[in-house]
């Protein structure tokens, strides 16, 4: 987040502006009220986007077909949108970031963010969106607090090991039918 600064602040307080006054420290990433402003600040992201998805022009997206619809997470101090990989919605998602930088004096660094595409979206299109948005394209969303972002790996058991899970499945279903075994 960086340092947030202003020339001019004011306090709405029970519904009454302060007087206008001029900070004398930054609020910099480690203090205490950086997450606070940050999940505020994210609060009107939120809030441009659902107004795009109530407008029916952002489509958000569903991980799985049991599962609800998707457009952005927000956590902690990181930042997560969804949407289709269509370059319409890339122009879309561009138009809404911009109006939230121009809102909250909030800068996008490009540096820190990525853009990962699910399966069967053409590459051409993946290097067209991120190069529109100059994100570097991964392939790979990596962990987060130590847990992996993306379940990708298919896990082998050896035939044994499943022939004794089975066969310890079935003991405990007859004992359960005819008691003991």
């Amino acid at each position: 987040m960086g340092a947030i600064s202003s020339l001019v602040m004011q306090i709405l307080w029970n519904g009454v502006s302060s007087q206008s006054f001029k900070p004398v420290r930054e609020i910099r990433q480690g203090c205490p009220l950086s997450p606070y402003l940050f999940v505020l600040s994210m609060e009107w992201l939120g809030y441009f986007i659902r107004s795009e998805i109530t407008a029916g022009r952002w489509h958000q997206i569903r991980l799985s077909r049991a599962s609800q619809f998707l457009s952005h997470l927000f956590f902690a101090d990181d930042l997560v949108i969804f949407g289709k990989a269509e370059m319409d919605q890339a122009i879309l998602l561009k138009e809404i970031l911009k109006h939230f930088c121009d809102f909250s004096s909030h800068k996008i660094s490009a540096m820190k963010s990525n853009m990962y595409f699910s399966k069967g979206v053409d590459d051409s299109l993946c290097d067209q969106i991120s190069q529109f948005f100059r994100f570097q394209k991964v392939l790979n969303l990596g962990s987060y607090l130590g847990l992996s972002l993306l379940h990708d790996h298919s896990l082998l058991i050896p035939k044994g090991v499943c022939d004794e899970i089975e066969k310890i499945a079935r003991q405990f279903i007859l004992r359960r039918l005819y008691g003991t075994f």
